[in-house]
């Protein structure tokens, strides 16, 4: 793979989080039907399966729920050690992302986080640092 684009397999579905995340906006599908946040995003809403969701901006604030350090990448362009971590953002949905500025042994679950973006192969992801707080 050249970029990180082909490796996040951006699809019409997805095209408006990567746009979003080119200009620094953290965004997440949100049904009005049945008022949940959810992602990844999917043709029908996971919970009452209408096809009326929208896209909503998110605050950049969560949780870590889980983690995991990498010691092996699956492929060299991945530096390890490095953080991946299930994040619950304070509007309820969940996102697998990477943890930046930290290091092993000072990540654990509970730990509040904001976005923070990263450029990789001219691709922005969103990243998120500690903040030093706890649930």
């Amino acid at each position: 793979m050249n970029n990180i684009a082909e490796a996040v397999a951006v699809s019409e579905l997805t095209a408006p989080f990567w746009e979003a995340a080119s200009n620094r906006s953290l965004v997440y599908p949100y049904c009005p039907q049945c008022a949940q946040a959810f992602f990844v995003p999917q043709v029908v809403c996971p919970t009452c399966h209408t096809y009326d969701w929208e896209w909503r901006t998110s605050g950049g604030v969560g949780v870590v729920e889980t983690f995991t350090w990498i010691e092996r990448p699956p492929t060299p362009e991945f530096d390890p050690p490095y953080c991946l971590a299930v994040v619950v953002m304070e509007e309820g949905w969940r996102l697998l992302t990477n943890i930046v500025k930290s290091e092993p042994g000072k990540v654990t679950i509970g730990d509040r986080v904001a976005v923070e973006w990263i450029e990789r192969g001219g691709q922005t992801l969103p990243g998120f640092a500690p903040t030093g707080g706890a649930r």
